[in-house]
Formats: C-alpha cells, sequence, structure tokens
C-alpha cells in the first residue's frame, strides 16, 4: 500500500518539486497510510480531507495550492488501488 500512495503522490506531485526525488513525499505518505489503516472504512471525501490537511499542514497554503476536490480525486486513485 505504502508504494501505491507514494508512487500516486510523486506522480501528482502537489508542491510542485523539481526535480522530485523518488521520496520526496514519504512522510506525507506514512502520515496517510497510517491513517487508512486506523480506520476501518474510509471514503474518498474523508481520505481527501485527511491529504487537504498533512499537505496544508507540511508545506503552507504559499505552496501547497491544491483544493479539496483535487484531494478528494487523489483519494479516490488511492482507494482504487
Amino acid at each position: 500500500m505504502y508504494n501505491a500512495v507514494q508512487t500516486i503522490l510523486n506522480e501528482w506531485n502537489p508542491a510542485e518539486i523539481h526535480p522530485l526525488l523518488s521520496d520526496e513525499y514519504s512522510p506525507e505518505t506514512s502520515e496517510i497510510v497510517s491513517f487508512m489503516k486506523e480506520k476501518d472504512s474510509v471514503t474518498s471525501n474523508i481520505l481527501g480531507q485527511k491529504i487537504y490537511d498533512i499537505f496544508l499542514r507540511m508545506f503552507g497554503p504559499d505552496i501547497f495550492i491544491c483544493t479539496i476536490d483535487d484531494c478528494n480525486q487523489i483519494a479516490g486513485r488511492i482507494l482504487r488501488e
């Protein structure tokens, strides 16, 4: 699960980091995977909100400019993996 989430986050690259290292989003990936493992059931909206909160906290509003809808879409991709 960890590798799939990390791959999706790297493809998304919400902080637009260039050049992007393969483990650039490791802290965020770990938090997302832990959150998913703690919950019995996670919807894309719940996971999307968590992703939004994590990235906003880690990068701040000047760097992380994605919307909740963007995060919900990524959450949907993660949940389909």
